[in-house]
């Protein structure tokens, strides 16, 4: 069953990454995804920079290797079939340069996600302007997932109580009848959460229990991230 805490769960640590404002690691995120994949063209060696700027990252969040890995390992495997398959075409060089954006992309949105709570994120991009509709859509798609996990739980539970077995026909048909029962629940249920809340005075917006607030530490954060970053596409491209 999936855990409402599990995204999240380090980001009540005490760290300096974690005091930062959501918007800024947005905005640190976005350039660091968006400037790695303009500057590391097909040579694995133009990675080393941006991968110094992770392990930096990841050290004054205070999120151990093995949680990054254990966090990164469910797409693993598509990095892996996307790297082989332009290795075929582009060659080795181009398919472990791939391999390694793709790699170090995600590991960001992982620490992102994992030091900031979900309601600050969702906060952090509304304060950016990001459209309310798609802000909402990922709120619900969050909100909903549970439900749905908590529902399946709950089928089941009744359905092994019931002695779930018999032929592969059987059983078969027996998942179908589940999986339909899944939704139907899974809709009821979300129009209860929807509205209860409503009826809490939900309008549409993200909030959340503390206020948001640029500081100077922010503006500092952001602006020497966003230096080096350039500084190492610029770097990579002279010297690698």
């Amino acid at each position: 069953m999936l855990d409402p805490t599990y995204i999240d769960s380090y980001s009540s640590i005490n760290a300096p990454y974690q005091r930062l404002d959501a918007r800024v690691k947005i905005i640190v995120t976005l350039a660091f995804v968006i400037i790695m994949a303009i500057s590391v063209d097909d040579r694995p060696l133009r990675v080393i920079p941006f991968s110094l700027f992770i392990v930096f990252i990841a050290a004054i969040s205070r999120l151990s290797p093995m949680v990054l890995l254990r966090r990164t390992l469910p797409a693993l495997p598509f990095f892996l079939f996307a790297s082989l398959v332009l290795g075929f075409s582009k060659g080795s060089e181009a398919a472990v340069a791939a391999f390694l954006k793709a790699f170090l992309s995600v590991l960001s949105v992982i620490v992102l996600v994992s030091t900031t709570r979900f309601s600050n994120l969702l906060k952090g991009l509304e304060g950016l302007k990001v459209p309310q509709l798609l802000v909402s859509l990922i709120s619900f798609v969050y909100r909903y997932l549970f439900i749905i996990a908590d529902e399946y739980g709950h089928i089941k539970i009744a359905r092994e109580s019931r002695n779930f077995g018999g032929s592969k026909r059987w059983q078969w048909k027996t998942i179908g009848h589940s999986v339909g029962t899944l939704f139907l629940h899974s809709y009821e249920r979300g129009d209860r959460v929807y509205s209860a809340m409503v009826a809490r005075g939900y309008e549409g917006n993200i909030r959340t229990l503390g206020t948001q607030g640029i500081v100077r530490a922010d503006i500092i954060f952001v602006s020497i991230s966003i230096i080096y970053l350039l500084s190492a596409g610029l770097i990579s491209w002279k010297l690698l």
